[in-house]
């Protein structure tokens, strides 16, 4: 995103409960995740990585019921603050089970974000 906009996924969970988000890419400029309309959480200066393989930012947990969402990134307007005029790369968007849910194996299968619309143009 090297413009203010906003990138929306749509997708399914099999279960309610706890949800861990996982965003991969390059975040220099904040940039807001939301989930349904829901704010989670703000993202910026996370750079780790390259271009080829971008780091994963922390995690965001977040409760979900079962069904149809929909995951917003959302890049403001711009600022003269430091690293605030560069670009911000959402590589992958993915969810596992939150820690809440029991564990055992096979039940991490997370869903995966297979395509993001931009709003914006972007």
């Amino acid at each position: 995103m090297r413009r203010p906009g906003e990138l929306t996924a749509r997708f399914a969970l099999p279960h309610a409960g706890a949800w861990t988000l996982w965003l991969r890419g390059q975040f220099m400029p904040r940039v807001l995740v939301g989930v349904d309309g829901r704010r989670l959480t703000t993202i910026a200066g996370q750079l780790a990585g390259n271009s080829l393989v971008p780091d994963t930012a922390p995690p965001i947990s977040v409760r979900l019921d079962a069904g149809a969402h929909s995951l917003s990134v959302t890049r403001a307007g711009f600022s003269l603050a430091p690293g605030n005029g560069g670009s911000a790369v959402l590589a992958a968007a993915f969810l596992t089970p939150g820690a809440t849910r029991a564990a055992g194996v096979g039940v991490v299968a997370g869903v995966g974000v297979t395509t993001l619309s931009s709003a914006g143009g972007h």
